[in-house]
C-alpha cells in the first residue's frame, strides 16, 4: 500500500512540475507578445515609446528566470541554451532599440531583428 502510494505521490509532484512549466512558458510568451506590441508601438511622442520599452525591460529579469524554471523539465540540454540565447539576444535588442529611439538613429535594423526573432521564439516555445 505505502509503495502504490509513493508511486502516486511521485507521479503528482511530475505532473505537478510539468503543469507549472507550461504555465511558465505561457507567462513568457504573453511576455514576448508585450516586447512585440512595445516595438510595434507607434505613440505621438518619444517618451511615450521609451517608457513602454522602458516597462519590458525592467520585466526581463523576472520572465527569464520563469523561462529557464520552465525549461528545466521540458527540454534538452542543448534546447535550453539555445532558447535561453535568443531571449538575451532579444532583450540586448530592446534595449539598444531604445538606445537608438534615444539618440535619433534609424531604427529600421533593430525592428527588423525583433519582428524576426520574436516569432521564432515563440514557435520553439
Amino acid at each position: 500500500m505505502k509503495a502504490v502510494f509513493l508511486l502516486l505521490f511521485m507521479f503528482n509532484m511530475q505532473l505537478n512540475a510539468q503543469t507549472n512549466s507550461k504555465n511558465n512558458f505561457d507567462v513568457v510568451k504573453t511576455y514576448l507578445l508585450e516586447i512585440q506590441q512595445a516595438v510595434d508601438y507607434a505613440p505621438n511622442s518619444k517618451k511615450e515609446k521609451i517608457d513602454k520599452l522602458n516597462k519590458v525591460i525592467r520585466q526581463g529579469t523576472e520572465q527569464r528566470r520563469m523561462l529557464k524554471q520552465a525549461l528545466k523539465n521540458t527540454k534538452s540540454k542543448q534546447q535550453q541554451d539555445e532558447i535561453l540565447r535568443d531571449f538575451n539576444l532579444i532583450l540586448q535588442a530592446v534595449v539598444l532599440l531604445k538606445t537608438d529611439i534615444n539618440e535619433n538613429v534609424p531604427l529600421s535594423q533593430d525592428i527588423d531583428y525583433l519582428n524576426k526573432m520574436l516569432p521564432a521564439l515563440l514557435r520553439k516555445l
